[in-house]
């Protein structure tokens, strides 16, 4: 993201950290374990419902005005007897509630997804890198006690290496914020430090497949689509086999907001349409919320449902019961049956979704000349087995194998750590988009009688163009960049990116200014004729910029000033 950041001692320990929109976990792995391997997930969160060992935490913080109180399973559990007890208005929406001062904040990591248009509000006054970055530290914070219990009291945050998983289909500025949320959060010392890298999440499963402790045993070749589904997102990406346990994509990869939170989403829906509007009103005067009374056992129900048979019933629980309208419930009323034609409306907004993904992406595939051979489902929604179900109904006569792995709602966080430990695993990406500059551009424009030159602004310059296969130190250079006067301290690159490979000019359907490209040229004031040349390197998940001055050949340091 920036320049050529410092390197430090190397990393003793690898974290793998997946911030999940529902949930979140951690992994991690000594660094001389690379020849075997071995990856330890974390299990022994506080209050996990039942008391039985989780993969995971939730993805949810309570705050006290603008103070973190708890995240993770215990804000769910603190808010749940603030809002039993207390007094004030508790908003009716899913995954979030407000009681008095207190704010059960939810599904935050959607803030950072650009395309997304229904997303809990967050706490008054705070904002989206903040948030997430209270969440980091606090897991951070849980974190370092149990990794020195492993790996020794000296152990400190400077010996460790976080991969931070993150989705396939998030911009520029998403990851420039997530890296801003991990500086709020600890986790790094300065926004530039190599201490933390960003993996796509598909990526990280594609890295657990092939290397996992349940690796699938694929050949020489074989081209396999991930299809990591999780609690907000569904991110797909297509890669290759190559030789050495190596991988590359080969295709662009693809995704949207239609994770299990949608699923989520309608239930609640649902359940406010059976209660009745009348009962709603009473719930809202009285402060009470939804999620606080159904979540476990919607949950359950969720995880269970597989198309056809019935679920079990959801408990009411006495603080709902008593607020039950006569006009709409008997009083007898003590659960509430979903049938399974229902809960099929519940999900097929979302798996619906999933499939089409799908099959885009293998007809993309087929018409590139590169047909996938295997789906490998992975994250915590592909656990549904509804989901899995209509995957298979839809696709097994389409490719060879529809695999899953064990437990699919670690593999992202254990393919993170694995990335860590051997970060050259991954042979080449396709670029998501086209990268350039603004400037003039010449046409030319021929007749009978003479040609003509006319000179058109606002033209776009690529760097690079989307679908283009990029190595990890691969990068791409422009010169006849001049900084403007001898006195000038800093050049200003302006950088423009488009979801499609033909375009002409930036002022054209689709086009975003990613951002500025600064260069600081203090170094060199008063020298005449400054011509700088500029290298990007889009190899790698962020992009690298550095500029070179063609006089000296000396390097600057370089930022890149997202536009919001």
């Amino acid at each position: 993201m920036m320049g050529a950041p410092p390197q430090g001692p190397p990393p003793r320990v690898v974290v793998g950290i997946d911030f999940g929109t529902t949930f979140s976990g951690y992994a991690h792995a000594h660094c001389s374990g690379v020849t075997d391997k071995k990856v330890y997930s974390f299990f022994k969160w506080p209050a996990s419902p039942g008391g039985v060992p989780w993969s995971k935490t939730s993805s949810v913080s309570l705050y006290e005005g603008t103070n973190l109180k708890a995240w993770g399973f215990p804000a769910t559990r603190e808010f749940a007897r603030i809002d039993g007890g207390g007094e004030g208005t508790a908003a009716a929406e899913i995954h979030f509630g407000r009681v008095g001062q207190f704010t059960l904040c939810t599904r935050f990591k959607l803030h950072l997804d650009e395309s997304c248009e229904s997303r809990p509000p967050l706490p008054p006054g705070m904002d989206e890198v903040t948030v997430i970055g209270d969440y980091l530290h606090a897991l951070h914070s849980f974190m370092m006690p149990e990794l020195r219990q492993i790996y020794g009291q000296n152990l400190m945050p400077e010996e460790l290496k976080y991969c931070l998983t993150i989705p396939a289909m998030w911009t520029d500025l998403a990851k420039h914020k997530m890296r801003q949320a991990a500086l709020r959060a600890g986790l790094i010392p300065t926004l530039e430090s190599d201490r933390l890298t960003l993996i796509p999440e598909p990526e990280a499963a594609a890295f657990f497949a092939l290397d996992g402790a349940d690796r699938l045993d694929l050949a020489v070749g074989e081209r396999f689509m991930i299809v990591d589904a999780g609690g907000g997102t569904v991110d797909l990406t297509v890669h290759e086999l190559l030789n050495d346990r190596k991988m590359r994509e080969c295709s662009i990869g693809s995704g949207d907001t239609c994770g299990s939170s949608i699923v989520d989403e309608e239930f609640y829906a649902y359940l406010k349409e059976r209660l009745g509007p009348n009962t709603m009103n009473n719930i809202t005067n009285a402060g009470k919320n939804l999620y606080t009374y159904f979540h476990n056992d919607w949950i359950a129900a969720k995880h269970e449902f597989d198309g056809t048979a019935a679920v079990d019933p959801l408990k009411m629980h006495l603080a709902i019961y008593r607020l039950l309208d006569p006009s709409e419930h008997s009083q007898d009323l003590s659960a509430i049956d979903i049938p399974p034609a229902d809960m099929r409306q519940m999900f097929d907004p979302a798996v619906n979704r999933t499939l089409e993904l799908i099959d885009a992406q293998l007809q993309a595939c087929q018409a590139n000349g590169k047909p996938v051979d295997r789906l490998i489902l992975v994250g915590g929604f592909c656990s549904s087995p509804y989901l899995k179900r209509r995957i298979h109904e839809t696709f097994a006569t389409r490719v060879r194998y529809i695999s899953t792995v064990a437990e699919p709602s670690a593999a992202v966080v254990n393919g993170a750590v694995l990335c860590g430990l051997r970060p050259s695993g991954n042979a080449g990406r396709i670029t998501r988009l086209s990268y350039g500059i603004e400037a003039v551009v010449v046409k030319t424009k021929r007749s009978f009688l003479r040609t003509k030159k006319e000179k058109l602004p606002k033209g776009f310059i690529p760097f690079i163009l989307q679908g283009t296969p990029v190595g990890p130190d691969d990068f791409v250079e422009r010169r006849g960049f001049r900084v403007p006067s001898p006195q000038s301290e800093r050049l200003a690159i302006n950088i423009f990116c488009v979801p499609r490979k033909n375009a002409e000019f930036v002022t054209e359907q689709g086009f975003k200014m990613m951002g500025t490209i600064v260069v600081d040229v203090s170094s060199t004031v008063g020298h005449p004729e400054r011509e700088i040349l500029c290298r990007m390197f889009f190899g790698k998940e962020e992009i690298k910029v550095v500029a070179i001055d063609m006089n000296t050949g000396r390097e600057y340091h370089c930022q890149i000033q997202f536009a919001v």
